[in-house]
């Protein structure tokens, strides 16, 4: 059960980034797997249902990930346009992205 709700979590990343962490750190790898799993299931069921390739659903989610990056968008840039080095720049992001 716990496997199932943290997989329906995982429809927001960056809220569920640091459950999935805490919980490999605690050693609950079944639930991590069942999590991962529902979400791999459930990417298959509805690019079946949409007829969309796996292929296709990659490419459109690389695509929209390098829109963001490239255009300035993500807070990242944001950060690196104030002179933070990038490295740093990554890590705040993640931590403002569990904070707010």
């Amino acid at each position: 059960m716990a496997g199932l709700l943290m997989g329906m979590s995982l429809a927001k990343p960056t809220i569920s980034a640091s459950y999935i962490l805490s919980l490999a750190i605690n050693r609950k790898i079944k639930t991590v797997f069942v999590a991962l799993f529902y979400i791999i299931f459930g990417i298959f069921y509805i690019s079946s249902l949409i007829y969309l390739s796996l292929n296709t659903i990659i490419y459109r989610f690389i695509s929209q990930i390098k829109y963001v990056a490239n255009d300035g968008v993500s807070n990242i840039n944001f950060l690196i346009n104030l002179r933070i080095k990038n490295q740093i720049a990554i890590i705040l992001s993640g931590l403002m992205a569990v904070i707010f």
